[in-house]
């Protein structure tokens, strides 16, 4: 192995639900000449490789046999400026939160809906990061780093969630891209635990789409479904509802658990095992589709 190869490394400080799994092989990629040797000797090795950057989006269920390559890269960088079009560069391992907050910080509108989520820049677009009627997508990668075209001018997005209530009662009438981002930060620091107080991936399931009929089925035996319609006629249920429904919300089994606040989110108490928090994750599964024929999917990536 390569001096920048260390072997039987805890993945622990590596996962925002903070499980105690080994990587066979690690190492961190700070620039692109290390994250090239690094696939090149795997590939030499027929080593599998698994790229990492916050490890927000992990359930780890046991030790990784093969290398775990750790984005941590930094920089970031202003690309160019006309005076109203903007285009700024980052490095994929710089955390995502104070990424948005410096471009903020230099007058740029378009990430602050985007405000608070966990991870670092070259995750978001391969986790699909998404919040409060603004996401990224592209296909999937391994992320040097990303640009993102932004604007002096703000382009308010305000009619998803309760962002818009959130600014009537701080007061604000005329919101800016850094009160926008405040109100977001605020709403989510209430629905969110932190993950370095309270082990957690943000949101555990995704938001089913399921038919009209689905929902009427549904809406005859609870009248409250939080549900809404899609531009091709399915419908977009509330993933957190149903659980709340079931009853899971607040359920904990040893360190295993779903947030008090949030039944969307699955949370590690301390000591909780992956196969611990995905067996946990089966059952509330299984439970919403007996209870309501909905299929619920994860949203962290299991390994």
């Amino acid at each position: 192995m390569t001096g920048q190869w260390q072997e039987q490394v805890s993945l622990n400080p590596y996962n925002t639900f903070g499980i105690d799994v080994k990587a066979r092989y690690f190492s961190q990629a700070r620039n692109d000449l290390h994250v090239r040797q690094a696939l090149s000797q795997a590939q030499r090795l027929a080593l599998p490789v698994l790229v990492i950057g916050g490890g927000s989006n992990l359930l780890l269920t046991r030790d990784i046999d093969a290398l775990v390559l750790h984005m941590a890269s930094q920089g970031r960088r202003v690309l160019s400026d006309d005076g109203e079009h903007v285009v700024v560069e980052a490095e994929a391992g710089e955390p995502w939160h104070p990424f948005v907050q410096w471009t903020l910080a230099q007058g740029f509108c378009g990430l602050e809906n985007l405000s608070l989520i966990p991870g670092t820049v070259g995750a978001a677009p391969m986790q699909n990061v998404g919040a409060y009627g603004v996401e990224i997508k592209p296909g999937r990668w391994l992320i040097l780093r990303v640009r993102f075209a932004l604007s002096r001018t703000l382009h308010a997005h305000l009619d998803y969630g309760p962002v818009r209530q959130r600014l009537a009662e701080q007061g604000v009438t005329e919101p800016t891209a850094q009160a926008i981002s405040d109100a977001i930060c605020s709403i989510r620091r209430e629905k969110l635990p932190d993950p370095a107080e309270l082990g957690n991936a943000g949101s555990f399931f995704k938001n089913p789409v399921v038919s009209a009929e689905c929902v009427a089925r549904i809406r005859a035996q609870y009248p409250g479904v939080v549900a809404y319609p899609q531009a091709d006629g399915q419908v977009k249920l509330a993933a957190g509802w149903l659980i709340e429904q079931a009853g899971w919300k607040g359920y904990r089994e040893g360190d295993a658990g779903v947030h008090r606040l949030q039944s969307l989110v699955l949370v590690n108490y301390g000591q909780a095992s992956g196969a611990q928090m995905h067996a946990l994750a089966r059952r509330i599964q299984a439970d919403i589709l007996e209870r309501f024929g909905v299929e619920l999917e994860m949203e962290p990536n299991l390994y």
